[in-house]
């Protein structure tokens, strides 16, 4: 699952460096469910970055993450895999283990992190999030799905291509802050 991410200078040099059409810059670091998120997608065949809430509204209740495993076979979900898939550009993302301690992820290699996603004609957007990896695994049982920025455009716009990125797993990861502490009973 991911509730909250955050940027840093590099994630902005990133969509400077990768975007054809720009958004003016939000100086926030983190980001929550509900707020506005940058995000990047193809536009008449050019990256654009825009600006979209976090969150499709069903009902009362935001549905901020989509399971890559169910979302060719969910009604709400499965129009916007084929034709509305977009990356959220993070420097990493926060989870919360069982006990409600706090851990940062980053990508070993500190680039950018791709987060897959998904907007619905209402412009609003959801994470997808796919199985723990075994860095992961000890903190959460799930975790964003992280497209690899060689793969920006085949996942942004090629059908052909769905299947993999959503059967894909990145084990470019790491613990940057927080302290797993193993239990003893």
């Amino acid at each position: 699952m991911c509730g909250k991410y955050y940027y840093s200078q590099d994630t902005y040099h990133f969509i400077d460096t990768h975007v054809d059409i720009n958004f003016s810059k939000n100086l926030n670091c983190d980001y929550r469910p509900v707020q506005n998120i940058p995000i990047i997608l193809m536009q008449n065949n050019l990256r654009v970055c825009k600006m979209m809430p976090w969150g499709y509204s069903i009902y009362n209740k935001k549905v901020i993450n989509t399971r890559s495993e169910t979302v060719k076979e969910t009604d709400l979900f499965c129009k916007d895999i084929i034709y509305r898939r977009c990356l959220i550009p993070a420097q990493g993302f926060y989870e919360k283990d069982e006990d409600k301690h706090t851990f940062a992820f980053e990508s070993t290699s500190h680039n950018t992190i791709l987060l897959a996603g998904i907007y619905n004609i209402n412009n609003e957007v959801s994470i997808m999030t796919t199985k723990a990896n075994d860095v992961m695994k000890p903190i959460h049982h799930r975790m964003p799905l992280m497209i690899d920025e060689t793969y920006m455009d085949q996942w942004l716009k090629d059908n052909r291509k769905i299947d993999y990125f959503l059967q894909s797993k990145n084990n470019d990861l790491e613990i940057v802050s927080g302290v797993y502490q193993l239990k003893l009973f």
